[in-house]
């Protein structure tokens, strides 16, 4: 927690020292905690540095969807999520033989759409590019209508809590 919370609030110069720690830590579970960390920059400059640092050879693949799924429930990656996501599809596209993570990958993607606007640009997207998995892609397009249906639902009242919170 401790990680997420310095990486909440920081800038460069965190975001190297939590690249530092990671290389040089031996602990999974410490290293995990940076991984997840790195996601919750609200830098939009720093998130696409994260992202770019989840696809590299100093990330084991089986660990890329800690920091991809960290980056997509952060709400400061809305503007650079979907774009990442589009500009590095040929090398996304190569984990789908990887099975489990390529379905946690699509899960943690399309799960961070909130808008109608997102949710049709990234249906859109798998039109254009279309994957072998059918259902997992129902699914999370599913999950995703709920959420935004709530959300439309109860805007007024989450505004409302929000403003007197």
């Amino acid at each position: 927690p401790v990680f997420s919370i310095v990486a909440t609030n920081g800038d460069e110069m965190i975001y190297n020292s939590l690249l530092g720690l990671y290389s040089k830590t031996q602990s999974p579970d410490e290293r995990r905690m940076i991984l997840i960390a790195l996601g919750q920059f609200k830098d939009t400059k720093l998130l696409n540095k994260v992202l770019d640092f989840s696809v590299s050879k100093k990330v084991r693949t089986q660990d890329m969807i800690i920091v991809i799924s960290a980056v997509a429930s952060n709400p400061y990656s809305r503007p650079v999520l979907l774009p990442w996501v589009k500009k590095n599809w040929k090398k996304l596209e190569t984990y789908q033989k990887s099975g489990q993570i390529f379905i946690r990958l699509l899960e943690a993607i399309i799960g961070s759409c909130v808008s109608r606007g997102e949710e049709k640009a990234l249906k859109k997207f798998f039109i254009v590019h279309p994957i072998k998995y059918k259902m997992t892609l129902g699914r999370s397009f599913e999950r995703v209508e709920r959420n935004i249906s709530w959300l439309e639902r109860n805007k007024e009242v989450l505004a409302k809590y929000f403003m007197n919170g």
